[in-house]
């Protein structure tokens, strides 16, 4: 097992109990444990690949492996609306129907991803017509969920600034570094990204999560000034 594939390990197992954590909180936090649970199905297809390549057929893998990741940025922004407390529906809604689209359109034709690649230490599904759709609707819901995030330096206290841009910091690293996984199915091995990329997930999980805790304590308290 390489670096790329044991780091998705260790992210599947890390965030999968904060996802856990959080769903059965109340407002804001729901969404945000929605989000790790997403983060969680796909980096558990992706660490657990060869057992599970075992028992799936690579066109279900690679299937099961994208309902995690065609996922993410929209739950992701559906947070940050609660979060920075923005109103977005239309967007919203356009979002979660290109997610079930892109879905979709993985399980029933070739036109999202073709055949997988297999290699010595890892595999993943082709990329084919559509997939450059499909990241620029993640780059586009992560950026402005991201955008949305930082307007709430007008909604905290000064004090509480330090936790906001801790939280951007390593939801940025985070971000930068999950970006191996587009690159990797173009065949492009960028070191550090490859294989370490997903290490700088772990630690967003951890004290992004504390950041985050801090924050919605921050905002509770301005909203009874």
């Amino acid at each position: 097992m390489n670096h790329f594939v044991f780091s998705a390990v260790l992210v599947f197992i890390t965030s999968f109990p904060v996802a856990i954590y959080f769903i059965f909180k109340s407002d804001v936090k729901y969404y945000f444990g929605l989000f790790w649970l997403c983060v969680a199905v796909w980096t558990f297809f992706v660490g657990f690949q060869f057992p599970l390549l075992e028992k799936l057929s690579s066109e279900s893998w690679g299937w099961c492996l994208h309902i995690g990741c065609i996922l993410v940025p929209i739950v992701y922004y559906h947070f940050a609306l609660h979060f920075a407390e923005k109103s977005g529906r239309f967007l919203l809604l356009m979002g979660y129907a290109l997610a079930l689209s892109f879905i979709f359109l993985n399980g029933f034709t070739d036109l999202f991803t073709s055949h997988n690649i297999f290699r010595t230490y890892y595999n993943y599904p082709k990329p084919a017509v559509l997939y450059p759709f499909y990241i620029g609707y993640f780059q586009f819901y992560g950026l402005l969920s991201t955008w949305y995030i930082f307007q709430l330096r007008n909604k905290i206290p000064a004090g509480a600034h330090i936790y906001l841009y801790l939280f951007l910091s390593l939801h940025v690293l985070a971000y930068v570094g999950a970006m191996d996984n587009y690159l990797i199915m173009y065949d492009k091995l960028i070191f550090p990204l490859y294989p370490y990329g997903l290490y700088f997930v772990i630690p967003y999980i951890f004290l992004g999560s504390l950041a985050f805790l801090k924050l919605q304590a921050a905002k509770k308290y301005s909203a009874q000034l």
